[in-house]
């Protein structure tokens, strides 16, 4: 079996690579995302035309703007599965998930969602699904996401996103049963002071036995480490005085 703990951060501002940033000049680097999404009108490209978002997570996965069949965050990545949660100018929180990128391998995806304290909980649902067919529906009653499957050429990229989810409090499983074309599973962590995105970095057949990622405030994270080791491994978190603090905490 194979166990790491990584303590990552959401991504709470634009990207200098992201498509709003660097094609349409619709935002600047580290701009909160908008949860009433962009309209044309706020991007000053003249020569490349925004189609306007409804929303936030429209906003970032930035389907087919401006390349077609394809998200446009920035971080898509050859025979990559790349992950991270967003949270939005208004505190909502989602999940993106994006296989691949334009000339890659190609490849095909199963997997399914579960969760822990999400059962009940109202408004989650599949924020986008750019290929309809593929992306289940979350059930509300069972917290969770049975069944999921992606194939996509070497043309173009896929994935969903999921929300809006609570800021903390749960646990979601993702367990793979086919990856094909993908030879890491990545998931991201956003710097607030540079406003980039570094990836933990793990291997498919690693991913295969499934990820486990929860939503905790900094300081619960950092403080169920138990050894120096690890905690001083962690970007978040550093050690003091025998307990494993986060960087908002002061030694």
């Amino acid at each position: 079996s194979y166990e790491n703990i990584a303590i990552v951060r959401p991504i709470t501002g634009f990207p200098g690579n992201h498509a709003v940033v660097a094609h349409y000049h619709c935002r600047n680097k580290g701009d909160p995302i908008p949860h009433d999404g962009i309209s044309a009108h706020e991007c000053s490209n003249q020569e490349a035309e925004y189609h306007p978002t409804a929303n936030s997570a429209e906003a970032f996965y930035s389907w087919r703007r401006p390349t077609p069949s394809s998200s446009n965050t920035g971080f898509e990545k050859s025979d990559a599965a790349r992950m991270y949660f967003v949270v939005d100018d208004e505190e909502k929180v989602f999940l993106l998930m994006n296989y691949d990128a334009r000339g890659g391998s190609g490849g095909s995806a199963a997997m399914s969602i579960t969760s822990d304290n999400l059962a009940g909980v109202p408004g989650i649902t599949a924020l986008i699904k750019d290929d309809t067919h593929e992306f289940s529906d979350w059930d509300t009653s069972t917290g969770s996401k049975p069944g999921s499957s992606w194939s996509w050429p070497n043309c173009c990229t896929d994935g969903g996103v999921l929300g809006y989810l609570p800021s903390s409090g749960y646990c979601l499983t993702l367990q793979w049963t086919e990856l094909t074309g993908i030879a890491t599973v990545e998931m991201g962590s956003y710097d607030e002071f540079s406003s980039d995105v570094n990836f933990e970095v793990m291997s498919a057949q690693n991913a295969m036995g499934g990820i486990e990622t929860c939503a905790k405030k900094c300081t619960e994270a950092c403080g169920e480490i138990v050894d120096m080791s690890t905690c001083n491994s962690q970007s978040v978190c550093s050690w003091c005085n025998g307990l494993c603090i986060s960087d908002d905490e002061t030694c």
